[in-house]
């Protein structure tokens, strides 16, 4: 679609091109933003950053963006995340952060920026919990909502603009809150299998989280989809790992320590998740 097409069904594109980047904004015609309401929309773009461009970052908007392929990582302060494709990142208006784009293939994105506002600021700042860029994993079906954005903006259809845009937000809401449930169940069960050497049946582990057996199943394959044996062999397997690096116990100790009365068992088990021997994996992983 070229820029005439564009303008001629109310929003105008900007493209700029460089050596690591080519971007396409979708604007609103004129200067003044999209107002729905409680939010304005300022751009809508497509990004893609090729290998090896590292891509400095500030902007006085609100910015979301949703990674559709690719891998990248993502700068803030002293702090380095990787990115991959289904990543959502959240950025306050001014925060100071950079993409470095890694791999071969080029890093793919959506994004939108939003002007500053009430509705917007106590929205958006609820998810966050600290004064950089936010992260959240495993977004990709957001992008639905994003091309329809685009193509409400393009057509300058305001209602159905708002619709998508409220749509994105309630989404992203929801799957932050998933997320903090998620990740308050790993905790509970992390701090009761740290008792690892005894948490050998399904019934010991109810007892620690103090959930009815079947309860916890359900709540297994709701938050975690898994089962609960299956996240206590992982458990006590990571736990050994752990010790393969950090002790100088032997095989066997670590077997039992970990609830393995069969040493061999434990070897099999330990390999098939790792893909190399206890004792291996202790001389790859130690000075």
């Amino acid at each position: 679609m070229n820029g005439s097409e564009i303008r001629s069904k109310g929003a105008f594109c900007r493209e700029k091109r460089g050596r690591f980047h080519n971007e396409k904004y979708y604007c609103p015609n004129g200067s003044n933003p999209i107002s729905l309401d409680f939010l304005d929309i300022r751009t809508f773009g497509e990004t893609e950053f090729l290998p090896g461009g590292v891509f400095k970052m500030q902007c006085p908007l609100w910015v979301i963006q949703l990674q559709l392929s690719g891998e990248a990582q993502i700068q803030n302060g002293d702090e380095l995340h990787k990115l991959l494709p289904g990543d959502l990142v959240l950025a306050p208006p001014q925060v100071n952060y950079s993409y470095i784009v890694q791999g071969a293939s080029p890093m793919t994105k959506y994004f939108i920026t939003l002007q500053q506002g009430v509705y917007i600021d106590i929205v958006l700042r609820d998810i966050l919990n600290h004064e950089g860029v936010f992260i959240l994993r495993g977004c990709i079906a957001l992008e639905t909502q994003f091309r329809k954005i685009k193509e409400a903006l393009l057509q300058h259809d305001i209602c159905e603009c708002s619709t998508a845009i409220y749509s994105l937000l309630f989404r992203i809401c929801e799957i932050r809150s998933r997320t903090s449930r998620q990740n308050n169940f790993k905790m509970k069960l992390q701090r009761a299998v740290s008792k690892i050497k005894n948490m050998t049946t399904l019934e010991t582990l109810a007892a620690e989280t103090n959930m009815k057996k079947y309860t916890l199943i359900r709540k297994f394959r709701k938050e975690l989809d898994t089962t609960p044996m299956k996240y206590i062999i992982s458990m006590r397997l990571e736990y050994a790992s752990k010790m393969l690096m950090f002790s100088e116990m032997n095989i066997t100790q670590i077997a039992n320590a970990c609830g393995y009365n069969s040493p061999a068992f434990f070897i099999k088990e330990f390999k098939k998740k790792y893909g190399v021997t206890p004792g291996n994996f202790r001389k790859n992983t130690t000075p």
